[in-house]
């Protein structure tokens, strides 16, 4: 259980390094729909057409969220007991 909170304690160490990645992610996601919305197409079409031109992004928050908030509730675990 040590290793886990050495390893846990080092992700959430990053935490502003986190924010800033998913705060410029989120902004590129903001320029891309932007770009690519069009309101000849319906909305769900271009609900598509952002999800395959910005991926990438979507994909970096989800995983650095998820990362962080197992690395977080690790923490509390270890913490409480």
């Amino acid at each position: 259980m040590w290793n886990k909170f050495k390893w846990d304690m080092f992700i959430t160490s990053f935490l502003p390094l986190w924010f800033s990645i998913i705060v410029s992610d989120l902004w590129d996601c903001v320029v891309i729909l932007t770009m690519h919305w069009s309101k000849e197409i319906n909305f769900w079409d271009n609900l598509l057409k952002f999800i395959q031109a910005s991926l990438l992004q979507l994909c970096s928050i989800v995983t650095v969220c998820i990362v962080v908030a197992i690395s977080i509730h690790g923490i509390n675990t270890f913490l409480k007991g």
